[in-house]
């Protein structure tokens, strides 16, 4: 019981360093996120699904596609992507 006390006081400054990664992953999303709203004046989320029936990778490619968007050029991309 010692050992696995001892292992889990180890983890514990690992667990509060990914939960803060996290929360500043997420925060960095949603800055992403608010950002792509205001050039397409809509939900980028709503571009990324609205193909149907799609490939896993294909959804993938577009999130990444999504938050790698840098200008209005990568959004005209997006929407392209999504028309297809």
């Amino acid at each position: 019981i010692e050992q696995y006390k001892a292992e889990v006081q180890r983890l514990r400054p690992s667990e509060t360093a990914i939960k803060t990664l996290s929360v500043n992953y997420a925060a960095l999303l949603k800055e992403k996120e608010v950002g792509i709203n205001h050039l397409l004046g809509q939900s980028p989320w709503s571009l990324l699904f609205i193909r149907g029936e799609a490939e896993q990778g294909d959804y993938e490619e577009d999130i990444e596609l999504m938050l790698d968007a840098q200008d209005e050029e990568d959004i005209k991309k997006l929407k392209r992507r999504a028309e297809r």
